[in-house]
């Protein structure tokens, strides 16, 4: 979902390897990799220790705008060992917040709230930890009234349905309309698990025992609908993980998704695909 999962504001910051100890000041690139000198920064990110051990990141402009806010329970530059505790948010340039999400223990425990410029709520929305397996959402119109509730549920092959209802700015209610839409194999998401299956193969050094598992494959899908990056997101066995990653890859290459949209703009999103191994 980006802005919707953008939106999210997971701040995927990366590490210089020669980096031992946070330091009070530091800076990044567009991507949030750290750069060591201000002149190729597109942010600069204050650490401050926080009581309770929490570990508080400011981003500005490079020119001190303020950009946002990021806490954690733990942090270091290893990104998957990083836990999210506390308000993440972004703001707009006129200083109020676009975004607002809370964690505890990593896990998000209010809706996720974007707001117009204006300051005003524009959606919320939740969803569970299990690959987003569901997706609710309320979207609101800048003069307060519902502008429509949906929730998407990833079924058992990974396909998104989606379901709610649409409201003009007075209450009555009209054709329904996603205010999310989900990428999807431009295709056909069918035909995209088909071709995964062709190319699927059952891990050798597996065959004798004969396993069985699931795994779970995430793609980072551009706005222009173009797959840029891969990985598991879940996964029964790691030989089944490099296998499925191989699969989706080649079923992949060079082809196209129809991009994810929020209210009908075009934006990064995550195509989730789920594969089973069976041991016949």
């Amino acid at each position: 979902m980006k802005q919707l999962v953008s939106a999210v504001l997971v701040l995927s910051i990366s590490a210089l390897a020669s980096a031992q100890n946070l330091q009070d000041t530091m800076y990044v690139d567009k991507d949030y990799n750290f750069v060591s000198k201000a002149d190729n920064a597109k942010h600069k990110v204050l650490f401050n220790k926080k009581d309770g051990g929490l570990t508080q990141l400011l981003i500005f402009s490079p020119e001190g705008r303020f950009q946002g806010e990021a806490n954690y329970k733990h942090f270091s530059y290893g990104k998957e060992s990083r836990i999210r505790e506390g308000r993440f948010s972004k703001t707009y340039v006129n200083g109020g917040d676009s975004l607002v999400v809370i964690y505890k223990d990593d896990e998000a425990v209010w809706p996720k709230v974007v707001n117009y410029p204006s300051g005003k709520k524009w959606f919320e929305y939740e969803s569970d930890r299990t690959v987003s397996s569901y997706t609710k959402i309320t979207a609101y119109y800048e003069n307060g009234a519902v502008k429509s509730r949906e929730q998407t549920v990833r079924n058992s092959i990974g396909i998104c349905e989606t379901t709610g209802h649409s409201y003009d700015e007075n209450g009555n209610e009209i054709e329904f309309k996603p205010f999310y839409a989900a990428p999807k194999f431009l295709k056909g998401d069918l035909e995209l698990l088909q071709n995964v299956y062709k190319i699927l193969r059952y891990p050798k050094e597996l065959k004798k025992k004969r396993l069985e598992g699931d795994v779970t494959v995430s793609i980072t899908i551009d706005k222009n609908g173009a797959p840029i990056a891969y990985r598991v997101v879940q996964s029964d066995n790691e030989s089944f993980s490099r296998e499925a990653l191989k699969a989706y890859k080649a079923a992949t290459e060079n082809e196209l998704f129809t991009p994810a949209t929020i209210d009908g703009t075009p934006i990064k999103a995550t195509y989730i695909g789920k594969i089973h191994f069976n041991r016949n």
